[in-house]
C-alpha cells in the first residue's frame, strides 16, 4: 500500500498538468522502516547476514540495474528525437542528451533519473553496512545514543549520500526487527491514543520551522515513526478485510510499481496535456480538471502497470522475475 502513496507523491512530476500539494512525504521513511524491519527480524545470528545480503543481489541490485538501464535508454531517446525532445515528458532532468557511459554511471550511482530511484540507491548502498548496524543495535539501549548522533550529523550536513528521509528510519526499523521481531510493543496501545499522539505530532511538526535545526528533525522523526506504527496498527486491525487481502496478493508488484511508475505517469500525463492543448482546454482554468486529473493519472498508472505485469508474468516470466527482483504472485 505504501507504494501507492509513492505514486501519489510523484504525481506532480507533470507540473503543467496540475498543482497538487504533496501530503505524503512519509512514504519513503515508512518504506525504510519496513525494509529494514523485514530484513533484520529474520536474522537470528550474525552469520545469517551474509546469506540475507546475497539474496538482495537478486531482489534489489539486479532489477535496479535493469530499470536504470531501461530508463536511461528511454529518456535519452525521448530527449534526443521527435516531437517530445523539447517537452517535459517523463519529468526529464536537464542533462546532456548524449549516450555516454559517464552519463549512465551518474544515473546509476549519483544522480538517479527517474528521481524516485534515490530510495533504491539508498537501500542498496546501506547493504554493506548491515554487519555494523546489527552489532551496533544489538544492545537494546543503543538506539538512544545512535539516533541522536545521526540526527545531529544530518543537521550539520555531515552524512554524505544517504537521505535524512531514509537513514534514521532504516536504523529504527532495524532496531525494531532485532529486538521485536514479532511486532512492536507500542502496537498494544489503545489505537485512539496513538491517533491523538500522531495528530499532536503533525501539528507540532507544521508549527516548527526548519530554523529549529535538530529539534525539527527530532519532531519530524517522531511524526514519521508514529505514522509507521499507526499504519501497522490499521493493517493489523483490518487484516481480514478484502482491501488488505487484495494488496497482500499484489505484493509481488511492489518493486515493479516503484521502478516503473514515473515512466508511466509521464506518458499518461503528457498524453492528457497534449490532448487538452489540442482541444484548447486550459487545465488551470477548470477546477474540475484540476481535481479529476490526479485521480485519472493515479488509477491509470496503477492499472497500466498491473496489466503490463500480468502480461509479462504469463508470456515472459523470466524477464518479469528479473525486473521484479524474483517476486512472484501469492
Amino acid at each position: 500500500m505504501a507504494i501507492l502513496f509513492v505514486i501519489v507523491n510523484h504525481l506532480g512530476i507533470k507540473g503543467d498538468l496540475y498543482t497538487w500539494v504533496t501530503v505524503v512525504h512519509s512514504t519513503s521513511p515508512v518504506m525504510a522502516c519496513i525494509s529494514s524491519y523485514l530484513l533484520f527480524r529474520s536474522i537470528h545470528h550474525p552469520l545469517e547476514i551474509g546469506s540475507k545480503l546475497k539474496s538482495r543481489l537478486r531482489s534489489l541490485i539486479l532489477p535496479y540495474f535493469l530499470w536504470t538501464l531501461i530508463s536511461f535508454v528511454i529518456f535519452q531517446a525521448v530527449r534526443t528525437y521527435g516531437y517530445f525532445s523539447n517537452s517535459n515528458i517523463l519529468g526529464l532532468k536537464k542533462w546532456a542528451p548524449d549516450w555516454s557511459f559517464l552519463n549512465y554511471w551518474n544515473n546509476f550511482v549519483i544522480i538517479p533519473n527517474p528521481s524516485a530511484f534515490w530510495y533504491l540507491q539508498n537501500v542498496i548502498l546501506i547493504l554493506p553496512f548491515c554487519f555494523i548496524i546489527y552489532f551496533l543495535l544489538k544492545p537494546k539501549w543503543s538506539l538512544l545514543f545512535i539516533l541522536p548522533i545521526i540526527l545531529i550529523a544530518f543537521d550539520h550536513h555531515s552524512i554524505p549520500y544517504f537521505s535524512v528521509r531514509f537513514l534514521p528510519y532504516y536504523i529504527f526499523g532495524a532496531w525494531l526487527g532485532i529486538h521485536y521481531p514479532t511486532q512492536p510493543p507500542v502496537m498494544d496501545w489503545d489505537r485512539y491514543s496513538l491517533l491523538i499522539i500522531l495528530i499532536l505530532l503533525l501539528v507540532l511538526n507544521e508549527s516548527v520551522s526548519d530554523s529549529f535545526g535538530v529539534f525539527k528533525l527530532v519532531v519530524e522523526f517522531c511524526l514519521q515513526v508514529g505514522i509507521f506504527i499507526v499504519g501497522l496498527s490499521v493493517v493489523r486491525l483490518f487484516r481480514n478485510t478484502l482491501v488488505v487481502e487484495y494488496f497482500y496478493n499484489k505484493m509481488h508488484l511492489s518493486f515493479y510499481l516503484h521502478a516503473s511508475h514515473m515512466l508511466v505517469i509521464g506518458i499518461i500525463g503528457t498524453v492528457i496535456v497534449a490532448t487538452l492543448n489540442y482541444l484548447n482546454i486550459s487545465v488551470f482554468g477548470n477546477i474540475y480538471f484540476r481535481v479529476v486529473c490526479p485521480f485519472v493519472v493515479l488509477l491509470g498508472t496503477y492499472r497500466c502497470i498491473e496489466l503490463l505485469a500480468d502480461q509479462m508474468m504469463r508470456k515472459t516470466p523470466i524477464i518479469f522475475s528479473a525486473l521484479s527482483g524474483g517476486r512472484h504472485s501469492q
